[in-house]
């Protein structure tokens, strides 16, 4: 090109040209630096005496693509170093393709290759595979098992699983079928990796804040046997509930798995007479090694922003994981979360209160249900154990009956009365009123919707003390200092 063709390019495709060129050299820089790195790595093991090889393998690294896109993609500038910890990510084929596709553009779009999917059907979902978990589950338990029943439709099944399914109870007979998943996914994990430092065990409805959790984990020691997660109890048993995760060190799975190659085999028989996974887990992990559950609660939560209760207790304690999210709750909590961390801080329930709650609470609201549920007031006709479905199980055991104030005695009357009564404890943040039930919180919790009655006496009413949860809140710890881990080593 001459110099007097030139003067007639303008100046903006002369700069989009110089710009091009740029990117085209610094991505080929990249990639020799990377190559050269790989090069170098290589002749200095190959130069290495024998006796200094490291004595444990190391876990597999990121593939050289992974981490060249994590670098291009600026959401992933300051994502932590996660490749010591193994995500092994439980879902079903009848949901697969509501739930991972978003996980893959938000949780999971900044972690290297430490993600292994399991099913109940082997499959390849947006380029990811899927793993089977139960393949290897004994012909005798599958067979003429109606667990089974969702399990042997989809492998008939060339179609769409979707319309395979259409006339189905999914949801009934994929939790019957989740329970012979976790202790197969856990073999099929060692001996496919058996390397890392821990074995991360989460849903598909689970969101996990990978900052917070590697953040912790700077503190815990993976060869000492751990088994560490939010523990709840069937009757007096423990079991590190299984949508809210939990993790198993290198020390456990390494113990588990030499004394019991084929542990799934060796209680799948077992589990077919069970309710639940993560029960069933942790009954395993007593008889196997000796361990119970390590409390991670709040940190490790089985609730998501709407229904997790917020007090001084945890005001501000860093998230690891959330609970029971929807698709769009996994989006939004993945934005909110980059925000908070381009604010220079780590998710704490602070921060969930702040931005999902805060606005929401009114003085009263209908058709919502808060969930209060710390002591009632009921009318003296109703049987407690009639009301004793999901929203309202504590009512049998929190009954107020004695000793009852003026007020108290009328406030399964009406909303109006339940408002007052909690208006009358100088600690009640919060009540609820349905049908001659009246129930008092001493926490915040937001809620979840109810349905709309077309009798007005069976209505959910809800209400917040708006001016004295504001006086907590002022109360509450700037949230500067360092958090106390519950579980740590070091």
């Amino acid at each position: 090109m001459t110099l007097k063709s030139m003067r007639l390019v303008p100046v903006w495709v002369a700069l989009i040209v110089f710009i091009t060129l740029a990117m085209y050299a610094l991505q080929n820089t990249d990639q020799h630096q990377i190559r050269l790195g790989g090069y170098r790595q290589k002749a200095q093991q190959s130069q290495q005496p024998q006796s200094e090889l490291p004595t444990k393998p190391q876990a597999p690294q990121p593939s050289r693509e992974t981490q060249v896109a994590h670098r291009v993609d600026p959401e992933c500038a300051d994502f932590p170093d996660t490749s010591n910890v193994l995500i092994l990510l439980k879902t079903g084929a009848s949901e697969i393709y509501r739930r991972i596709p978003m996980h893959y553009m938000s949780m999971l779009k900044c972690m290297p290759d430490n993600v292994l999917l399991f099913s109940d059907l082997a499959q390849t979902v947006g380029g990811h595979v899927v793993y089977d978990s139960l393949d290897n589950v004994l012909p005798a338990v599958k067979q003429h098992n109606n667990d089974f029943l969702l399990y042997h439709r989809q492998q008939q099944c060339h179609i769409s699983r979707e319309e395979c399914n259409k006339n189905y109870d999914t949801g009934s007979e994929g939790w019957n079928l989740d329970k012979y998943k976790n202790s197969h996914i856990a073999e099929k994990a060692w001996k496919m990796h058996p390397n890392y430092d821990w074995y991360f065990y989460i849903d598909a409805d689970t969101y996990v804040s990978w900052r917070n959790l590697m953040s912790w984990l700077k503190n815990v020691d993976p060869t000492k046997p751990h088994y560490i997660g939010g523990i709840q109890r069937s009757g007096y048993f423990p079991f590190a509930h299984g949508g809210t995760g939990y993790l198993l060190s290198q020390a456990t799975m390494r113990d588990l798995f030499t004394k019991e190659p084929k542990l799934g085999n060796k209680w799948d028989e077992r589990v077919s007479h069970h309710c639940c996974g993560d029960i069933m887990w942790a009954e395993i992990m007593v008889n196997e090694t000796g361990l119970e559950p390590e409390e991670m609660f709040p940190a490790l939560n089985p609730k998501k922003a709407n229904t997790v209760k917020y007090s001084d207790k945890q005001w501000c304690q860093p998230i690891i994981t959330l609970h029971k999210l929807l698709t769009e709750d996994v989006d939004l909590m993945y934005t909110f979360e980059n925000d908070v961390v381009k604010s220079g801080n780590a998710l704490k329930f602070r921060d969930l209160y702040n931005h999902f709650v805060k606005d929401n609470l009114r003085e009263v609201l209908a058709d919502w249900d808060n969930a209060s549920d710390d002591e009632f007031y009921i009318d003296p006709k109703i049987n407690p154990d009639d009301r004793n479905q999901d929203e309202w199980r504590e009512l049998p055991n929190r009954v107020k009956k004695d000793n009852l104030s003026p007020v108290e005695k009328e406030a399964w009357k009406s909303h109006t009365n339940c408002k007052k009564a909690c208006e009358s404890h100088d600690d009640c943040l919060q009540w609820r009123y349905l049908n001659g039930v009246c129930g008092i919180g001493r926490e915040i919790l937001y809620g979840v919707s109810a349905k709309k009655e077309d009798d007005n006496a069976k209505r959910t009413y809800s209400g917040w003390r708006l001016e004295t949860i504001k006086k907590f809140v002022d109360k509450q710890a700037s949230c500067d200092k360092p958090w106390d881990w519950p579980v740590k080593d070091l």
